[in-house]
């Protein structure tokens, strides 16, 4: 029988072999099968992995950082309600490394780009769907399996996704320390749902039972967040680039100086979903200047951080075991408890560094780490633990006898016998090695190595040919270019009684630990919340690291405009500094459209890249590289910048993947007003919970953008930032000098900050007739062998050059018969098409005038304006009328 501290029996529970309707005998375990039907569900062949044995090994070894988005050890669950709630999503996902389970309960659109946002923050390696999603193929499911291919997808029955035992689970497993989630997920059944499915998942399945009030608990609440979609941040390169997906030149790799793997993970969540909550951004940037001019404090702050890898998962291997004892799990947890003293030993010199700093949210860090908590459970662990003993990231021997020899003696009588008989034999395997040494005259070295069986013997060789002495009683002989490594019979025999010792001292010393810990285990609440600070100040150092670099400039924050001077691509800027161009950035409320032109390869591309990635980087909390930055807040930044798609696939042609992203962005323009009131309605629910104590309201304000005030000005001041490239060049000329015109059109009677990139210059004449157009290119030169020279420099109006991708092939090593009948056609075809009527010059500019003047009258209007008396409401309604009859196309 377990402990009373363990959660065995859940609300509900039912024994393992009915726990899913239709069970098979493969390596997926008792996991639910859809029958065999003409809608049969192929499932992802992808090799399976134990989640017990992923969740062990990953306890405590630290992460190398990478910029990839490879998949996560996670569980993620996931149930869309139905009839009336249809569209509303609730999902709990669990952190195996951490032993931390989120929340989310959300509505979402036809396209799920809030769930699509979720996926690529927790990118988790198991998705659990009630089985009715799939049998029916629902419109969900046909979504993850188009956007999510490489995932690995499990069906439990509808009848486990229950609230009610999800509302239960969490009161008996939730930390003390987060009990303000209860109330927060109270009324939302469908996260209730989704987490009772997975925490049965998790105990029957994969053999992972957690300590009561044990768990960290985590609601999000996404409404106070920037969304990028999924396309947005592949062609913005966001997490990873584009053409090598193992390079890190993407703006993740350009920004991530963090030291350890949770600061790694805050980083990636924070580039993904911004903060649109002005005083948040602004107690980063107090921050930032701090640690800029104590940069002494930076240095040792970075050093003393990167001690703490591991920390988290360290927490997560004493609040979750897997119930398959071993004695790899019980070394595992041992360490992993090394590694837990360690980091609560580092709390004093880490407060001490802070204790210099003023700014509010290392402050509030502080007041986190001075926990009293942490004293009580670092002298608990030190009482217990031999202070000989320190945690090492490294196998070995060595690592081995400090694992047997972790707790004082004295402790536990059968445990100080069975390190007796550990000591005696290395004593008899020491005296083994000896003794063939003497006998047969040659150097030998005991080594030892767990994937060999343990120790065995290694003799020095300059060639591989054995001496004439070696010994008779040598087995599996392997030889190499400088040594020689053997075996003998005695010496396995030994090894065979040794690892059986050793493995019956883990398994003693592990659960001597856990009975001691168990003693303190409400006190383990306080550990998740210095994880979390751990995790917010390695965040903070990062960006003050990238701040800190020559050519950065704070942003200040504007409710109209985006103004940046002399601004750098922040990937190039990092990468490639010494060939990066700089150019100055200047939309406002009044003209919040630019049409970019210019020729192939003039930077058009890369130019709509950097207005996005800078504006991420700025709401970010970051230094912008520029000579000045004034930056609006987003709530949304959508890219259509094209790129790889998948059209064989989707069995779709370039274009109507063209038509199907910027239909999706139109279809949800509509819907930002909606989702600005709610975001505000959801920060302030938040900002007002009665229940939340002072700590948790500080770690709200730091982390989760929840901040005391509820002013105006600490919202949304713009609505979305659009930046789309080449639409329509997948069709012909007349149909994709249409289809932007009209959509450009479009979008300039919304209020949406947009520039749109484009090689048909007839779109052009729109910044004739709209007061809030304007046409911009990106200049090149022509020298002598009418060759183009890319100066990749922004200027006003629309380019001039003509046959710009004739001359851009001729740089090219085409044969000169080619270029030159190209010419020939191509001033053919020109001279062939009919020309364009001469317009009536006056007329054409009265009706332009008279056009501005109605849209800068309704701007004015709408902007709050003060508008002449002689302009009367009559008056406007005349001009109205009059604009629309001579609208000039």
């Amino acid at each position: 029988m377990e402990s009373n501290d363990c959660i065995n029996n859940a609300p509900g529970q039912c024994s393992k072999d009915v726990f899913f309707k239709n069970t098979c005998s493969s390596k997926l375990g008792l996991i639910e099968t859809p029958s065999c039907n003409q809608n049969s569900i192929n499932f992802n062949s992808t090799r399976y992995t134990p989640f017990s044995r992923l969740f062990a090994s990953l306890a405590t070894t630290p992460h190398s950082v990478s910029t990839g988005a490879a998949s996560s050890p996670s569980i993620l669950s996931i149930v869309e309600g139905r009839g009336m709630a249809s569209g509303e999503i609730g999902f709990a996902c669990l952190d195996l490394r951490s032993s931390e389970i989120t929340l989310s309960q959300f509505p979402d659109s036809k396209s799920y780009e809030r769930l699509n946002s979720s996926f690529q923050i927790f990118t988790p390696f198991h998705v659990l769907l009630p089985s009715t999603v799939v049998e029916k193929n629902t419109q969900l499911f046909k979504f993850l399996k188009e956007n999510f291919p490489s995932l690995h997808f499990e069906t439990v029955a509808r009848k486990y996704f229950r609230e009610a035992n999800g509302l239960d689970l969490l009161r008996k497993l939730c930390s003390p320390d987060f009990k303000s989630v209860e109330v927060q997920v109270h009324s939302k059944y469908y996260c209730l749902a989704a987490l009772a499915a997975l925490i049965k998942y998790v105990e029957f399945h994969e053999n992972i039972i957690f300590s009561a009030k044990s768990v960290k608990f985590v609601f999000t609440v996404g409404n106070i967040l920037m969304i990028l979609e999924a396309g947005t941040i592949r062609c913005l390169e966001v997490l990873g680039n584009l053409k090598d997906h193992k390079s890190n030149h993407c703006l993740f790799g350009a920004l991530n100086f963090t030291n350890t793997t949770a600061g790694q993970r805050r980083l990636r969540s924070n580039l993904l979903m911004p903060s649109i909550h002005k005083p948040t951004i602004l107690q980063r940037h107090a921050v930032i200047d701090e640690l800029l001019t104590k940069k002494e404090i930076l240095g040792s702050l970075c050093t003393l951080i990167s001690r703490f890898q591991g920390f988290d998962c360290a927490i997560g291997a004493w609040t979750a075991r897997s119930q398959a004892r071993s004695s790899k799990t019980a070394e595992r947890a041992i360490s992993a408890l090394f590694k837990l003293r360690q980091c609560l030993e580092l709390l004093g010199a880490l407060r001490n560094i802070l204790s210099s700093l003023t700014s509010t949210m290392i402050i509030a860090a502080t007041k986190i780490l001075a926990d009293e908590r942490v004293n009580t459970l670092l002298s608990v662990l030190q009482e217990l633990i031999s202070p000989d003993v320190q945690y090492a990231n490294a196998t070995g021997q060595q690592v081995r006898s400090n694992h047997v020899f972790c707790i004082r003696s004295g402790k536990n009588g059968l445990l100080d016998v069975s390190r007796c008989v550990y000591t005696e034999q290395i004593n008899e395997i020491n005296k083994l090695a000896s003794n063939l040494s003497e006998k047969y005259g040659i150097p030998l070295r005991l080594c030892f190595n767990i994937s060999r069986g343990g120790f065995y013997l290694h003799f020095s060789s300059r060639n591989m040919n054995k001496p004439d002495n070696f010994p008779s009683e040598a087995v599996k002989v392997q030889h190499s270019k400088s040594s020689i490594t053997f075996t003998t019979n005695s010496l396995m025999r030994l090894n065979e009684q040794h690892a059986r010792c050793v493995d019956g001292i883990f398994i003693s010393t592990e659960q001597i630990l856990r009975d001691k810990l168990s003693e303190v285990q409400k006190e383990f609440g306080c550990l998740f919340l210095i994880s979390d600070c751990i995790s917010l100040l390695d965040f903070l150092t990062c960006l003050a690291i990238v701040s800190k670099q020559p050519g950065f400039t704070k942003p200040v924050f504007t409710a109209d405009t985006l103004a940046i001077q002399e601004a750098y691509h922040p990937i190039l800027r990092r990468f490639f500094q010494d060939t990066c161009i700089p150019n100055d950035i200047y939309i406002t409320s009044r003209t919040n459209a630019l049409i970019l032109t210019g020729p192939n390869m003039s930077g058009k591309s890369t130019y709509l890249k950097q207005v996005a990635c800078l504006q991420i980087m700025g709401q970010l909390g970051c230094y912008l590289p520029a000579r000045y930055a004034a930056i609006p807040i987003f709530v949304k930044i959508v890219a259509c910048i094209g790129g790889p798609e998948r059209e064989m696939e989707h069995n779709t042609s370039s274009l109507a993947n063209e038509m199907k992203e910027i239909s999706l962005v139109l279809d949800n323009i509509s819907s930002d007003n909606e989702d600005e009131v709610n975001a505000k309605s959801d920060l302030s629910k938040c900002e007002n919970e009665g229940d939340v104590d002072a700590f948790e309201k500080a770690i709200l304000s730091v982390d989760n953008a929840q901040a005391t005030s509820s002013t105006k000005d600490s919202f949304v001041t713009q609505k979305m930032l659009l930046v789309v490239d080449e639409l329509g060049r997948s069709t012909s000329y007349e149909e994709g000098t249409g289809l932007c015109f009209a959509i450009c059109e479009y979008l300039l009677q919304r209020e949406i900050f947009t520039i749109f990139a484009t090689h048909f210059l007839e779109v052009t004449q729109l910044a004739r007739i709209y007061p809030n157009c304007e046409s911009i290119q990106l200049t090149v030169k022509i020298d002598s062998f009418n060759n183009i020279q890319y100066e990749r420099k922004l200027n006003e109006g629309a380019t001039q050059v003509q046959l710009y991708g004739l001359r851009l092939a001729k740089q090219f090593p085409f044969p000169s018969s080619i270029i030159q009948w190209a010419y020939e056609h191509a001033s053919k075809i020109k001279s062939q098409l009919l020309p364009a009527p001469t317009p009536n010059h006056e007329d054409e500019s009265a009706i332009a005038t008279l056009y501005r003047l109605g849209c800068l009258v309704h701007q004015e209007i709408f902007n709050g304006g003060t508008i002449p008396n002689e302009v009367t409401p009559e008056l406007i309604q005349r001009l109205k009328t009059l604009q629309d009859s001579i609208k000039p196309y």
